[in-house]
């Protein structure tokens, strides 16, 4: 399976420690499995509170077979890294990838990020100004 976010379902206790579970029951708790997924993913990822998993946008939710014996699923949301780079910065997700950049670009250049300009023109301001102080302190 393709790395991603992973998540287990699974279900103990009662009959499922017999490997038995009412199919209703197993049914329901997997559509409440892939709903809550889905709708939290969606807010994270795009900032949009859907009322609907099948609107679902920009990430696919996969699972495996239940592990033979067990009432245990695994779920993983996989987002492609176009998504991860293009969320806006005013969401959760677009928010962390943003911090994350800057952060980098902060340690290694000595200055903070504007994404509305090019990192060669904000480097050539910043050492210009790194410049004009040290000609000022002697």
């Amino acid at each position: 399976m393709v790395d991603g976010l992973q998540f287990t379902l699974s279900f103990q206790g009662n009959d499922s420690d017999n490997h038995q579970i009412d199919l209703y029951d197993a049914a329901q708790a997997l559509v409440g499995f892939q709903r809550t997924l889905a709708l939290t993913t969606s807010l994270m990822l795009n900032g949009e509170l859907i009322t609907q998993a099948p609107a679902l946008k920009n990430a696919i939710i996969m699972s495996t077979p239940p592990k033979q014996g067990s009432w245990e699923i695994v779920a993983t949301i996989m987002v492609g890294g176009y998504y991860l780079l293009t969320a806006p910065k005013d969401s959760i997700l677009g928010n962390l990838v943003y911090s994350a950049y800057d952060f980098i670009i902060k340690e290694c250049l000595g200055f903070h990020s504007k994404l509305d300009e090019s990192l060669v023109v904000q480097y050539e301001e910043f050492h210009k100004k790194i410049i004009k102080s040290n000609k000022l302190q002697i």
